[in-house]
C-alpha cells in the first residue's frame, strides 16, 4: 500500500545488483509540503525541514499479532520519555486499534502528532522520511528508502516470535540518537 515509490524499489532490489534511487513529481511534491506545514502550524507544531521529529510508520505484517498494543504503546512513551516530537502513520489495517490508543492514550501530548495516522500515501511517506530526523518502521520498504537517502532507521522485523520479544525501546532509541 505504499505506493508506486516503494513498489519501484521493490522491482529494483529484487534485480539486484543496482542501487536504487527515488523519483518524485517535484510539483506533487511541492504541493504536499506546502500542504503538510500548512497543517502543522495551524496544530501548533514545527513545520518541516529542520529534521526535529522521528517518523513511526508501523506496516502490518502476515504475523500482525505479534505487534502488540503494547510494544506501540511502550515505543511512544518511551520518545515522549526522550523528548522526541513523532509524527505517526500507520497503514490502514492498523488504524483502528492503534488510532484508538493515540486517542485515549495520546491525543493531548504535545510530542505526538497523529494528524497525518492515515497519510499511507507514498508521496506523503516519502516526505516524512526525508524530513525526519530518523525512523522506525516494520516496513522494509521504508527502511530502504530511509537508508538510501542518508536517513538513521530503527527497522522491526516482526516475522517471529522470537524476535518481537528481544526489543528495548530505551535502549534502541539511545543508540539511534548517538549515532
Amino acid at each position: 500500500m505504499c505506493g508506486r515509490v516503494l513498489d519501484s524499489f521493490s522491482n529494483i532490489i529484487s534485480k539486484g545488483g543496482q542501487n536504487p534511487t527515488v523519483q518524485i513529481d517535484s510539483e506533487k511534491y511541492q504541493r504536499i509540503f506546502e500542504i503538510t506545514n500548512w497543517l502543522l502550524k495551524s496544530s501548533n507544531n514545527q513545520p518541516l525541514g529542520n529534521n526535529s521529529f522521528c517518523f513511526f510508520y508501523l506496516k502490518k505484517t502476515e504475523n500482525s499479532a505479534i505487534i502488540k498494543e503494547e510494544f506501540f504503546f511502550n515505543y511512544l512513551k518511551s520518545l515522549i520519555e526522550s523528548n522526541i516530537l513523532t509524527l505517526i502513520v500507520l497503514e490502514e489495517h492498523h488504524k483502528s486499534s492503534f488510532q484508538d490508543l493515540i486517542v485515549n492514550h495520546f491525543e493531548n501530548e504535545p510530542k505526538i502528532i497523529s494528524n497525518f495516522v492515515a497519510n499511507n500515501d507514498s508521496d506523503y511517506l516519502y516526505l516524512f522520511i526525508k524530513n525526519a530526523r530518523f525512523v522506525i518502521t516494520n516496513d522494509e520498504m521504508v527502511d530502504i528508502v530511509s537508508k538510501q537517502i542518508g536517513k538513521k532507521s530503527l527497522f522491526y522485523d516482526f516475522k517471529s516470535k522470537a524476535s518481537f520479544g528481544n526489543h528495548n525501546p530505551s535502549f534502541d532509541l539511545e543508540k539511534i540518537i548517538r549515532s
